[in-house]
């Protein structure tokens, strides 16, 4: 068959042949292959034209979707491959696109460290980033030389400290496992924390007797109400004869 009219469009070029064939490529395809008026074209080159032109439009929209968040390599290879294109054609545009610097698992991996290290979180939270955007290397190696070490203890005292607050109403003992729980729950290494946390100095006897006068505000001094607070304070770490003894001298002062 003869290629007899070209006609431009705007994102598209439609090829007219002989024998009633009308065909479309992309402008990139197009630029990219000779295609003359009056040249003789068979099916065969037609049906090469429009595979080159789908994985040019398969890549084009993966470039797109990196121009807007970048992608690690397996990401780009699970793209591809759900588009039933064969695997030399994908390891193909994956290495153009390694190449021109579309994808650079080195380089997502420190934006991937450095995420973690502004929204505070520990060593098993960047392993765990890494590994969900399945990213290659060495996660070992990527922490160490992406993770700013100073800011990172900075993080660690400044979520040791917000969480003593939170669980001051605790005994120490309970106190410091919570610190501890909630510092592992962020990606931090039990190691790493210990040394951090300095608890401060409290009188847990002046503790439970406020969390009881508190208690005994609004309820009555009985003894479902004495064992409902015995089991609260118990929970949160504090010694049973502290206990007792401050809820001893309470029914007392309310007996005076």
């Amino acid at each position: 068959m003869i290629v007899k009219e070209i006609k431009i469009k705007k994102k598209n070029v439609e090829v007219i042949c002989s024998e009633n064939i009308v065909f479309e490529l992309s402008l990139d395809t197009y630029s990219s292959n000779y295609i003359l008026i009056g040249e003789s074209i068979d099916q065969r080159r037609i049906n090469e034209l429009k595979k080159s032109d789908e994985i040019s439009k398969i890549k084009a929209e993966l470039i797109n979707k990196i121009s807007r968040k970048r992608l690690s390599k397996k990401e780009c290879f699970n793209y591809l491959s759900s588009s039933n294109l064969k695997d030399e054609i994908v390891n193909k545009i994956i290495s153009d696109l390694e190449k021109s610097g579309f994808i650079n698992d080195v380089d997502l991996a420190e934006s991937i460290v450095i995420s973690c290290l502004v929204n505070k979180k520990g060593v098993t939270k960047m392993k765990e980033a890494l590994l969900k955007r399945y990213v290659s290397g060495n996660y070992d190696e990527y922490i160490e030389k992406f993770n700013d070490r100073d800011r990172y203890i900075n993080n660690i005292k400044y979520l040791v400290d917000k969480y003593i607050k939170l669980g001051k109403k605790n005994s120490n003992s309970v106190m410091k496992q919570y610190v501890i729980a909630k510092l592992v729950n962020n990606g931090y290494l039990k190691d790493e924390v210990f040394s951090y946390i300095e608890l401060p100095q409290r009188d847990e006897k002046a503790i439970v007797e406020e969390e009881i006068a508190k208690f005994f505000k609004t309820k009555d001094r009985n003894e479902q109400n004495i064992a409902k607070i015995t089991r609260k304070l118990l929970s949160k770490g504090f010694n049973y004869a502290i206990i007792k003894s401050a809820i001893e001298r309470s029914v007392n002062c309310e007996i005076n």
